[in-house]
């Protein structure tokens, strides 16, 4: 880990790190929230990474492990970046096949949301009901951000009011 003597070094190290941020390589979002655990997204997220190793694809498809989505009942779900296709319940199968789309930028119509209301399929989580009238505030950024990657969290702003404290260094507080 790299050790930061300065705020400076900090604010560079963010922009370096979210320069580095590449948003037009897929990326498989697995949630690892209690009911993900429960539900097997560890088998889904070894699958994965023996898939993505296996056939080669670690330039073309990412993998990014984060907490909790809110969609419990749908775990465990896969969501792949940029274009947030949503999938539901996914078996190990389905795994196999997800990475293989993602790195082809293809999406599987078999296996995703269906609308309980209109009974069609629905490919994008901002679409699928349950998501698409929410404010995220408290989860607005656990799609982005793999838990045990510090890196991932200074890129998205984490520490950005430390930053502020110490660059102020307002004596009020």
């Amino acid at each position: 880990m790299l050790r930061l003597s300065s705020v400076n070094e900090l604010k560079q190290l963010r922009g370096v790190l979210f320069d580095a941020i590449d948003e037009s390589t897929p990326c498989i979002v697995i949630p690892t929230g209690t009911c993900g655990q429960a539900c097997g997204a560890g088998d889904l997220i070894r699958v994965a990474k023996r898939e993505i190793l296996a056939k080669g694809l670690t330039k073309k498809v990412r993998l990014r492990i984060t907490g909790c989505h809110g969609f419990c009942q749908m775990e465990p779900s896969v969501l792949v970046e940029p274009h947030r296709v949503f999938y539901p319940k996914v078996g190990l199968n389905e795994m196999e096949r997800i990475v293989e789309a993602a790195a082809s930028n293809k999406v599987l119509t078999d296996i995703l949301f269906v609308d309980p209301e209109t009974g069609k399929p629905v490919e994008k989580q901002d679409d699928i009901p349950f998501f698409n009238k929410q404010v995220r505030r408290l989860l607005a950024w656990n799609e982005k951000v793999d838990p045990i990657r510090i890196y991932d969290y200074i890129a998205q702003g984490g520490y950005s009011d430390l930053e502020e404290v110490l660059f102020k260094q307002n004596s009020e507080w």
